[in-house]
């Protein structure tokens, strides 16, 4: 397995805590509007949003890594990254590596070009030239592997998307 050039995803869960930590931001802010009548929880509140949008956000833009498993065409993503990138519908087979440092979850996508169609524009117009080569594989590490390999498992099965799990 060799890296290629790095490209970025989102993370649907912390992209919506972001926009709705930003909403409340702004309320506190119409708060703070009036001085007098704001006081120190106001205050705190707006801070203490400001910090969650921007961590939040931070932890939504997740490194992905283009990678190739010699010429069979897998992605390897995380499962949370992978669920806010590829609908199911794109998902041809899944298959689980379990390493002895950390697994890592495969999707062998139908088409792999589509998936540019979700990068940001900036990324996608860096990237044109890479999506005429072949087939990808986005890979990201897991944090949380057990649950979420669990959880795409079940997801898939009910899909009647195959499932295969193999020792690296």
């Amino acid at each position: 397995m060799k890296e290629g050039t790095p490209i970025y995803g989102h993370s649907r869960g912390y992209r919506t805590l972001a926009m709705v930590s930003l909403l409340a931001l702004l309320l506190s802010m119409t708060s703070l509007s009036e001085p007098r009548r704001a006081g120190p929880v106001a205050v705190t509140g707006s801070v203490g949003f400001a910090l969650l949008a921007v961590y939040a956000w931070s932890r939504s833009a997740r490194r992905t890594a283009v990678m190739t498993i010699e010429d069979e065409g897998f992605c390897i993503c995380d499962p949370a990254i992978a669920l806010g990138l590829l609908p199911f519908e794109e998902i041809q087979e899944i298959r689980i590596y379990a390493t002895l440092e950390r697994p890592l979850v495969a999707f062998r996508l139908l088409d792999p070009r589509r998936l540019g169609k979700r990068t940001p524009l900036v990324m996608r117009i860096v990237l044109r030239p890479l999506w005429a080569v072949r087939r990808y594989q986005v890979v990201l590490e897991l944090d949380r592997f057990n649950d979420q390999i669990m959880a795409i498992k079940t997801t898939a099965l009910k899909a009647g998307i195959p499932v295969v799990s193999e020792l690296v």
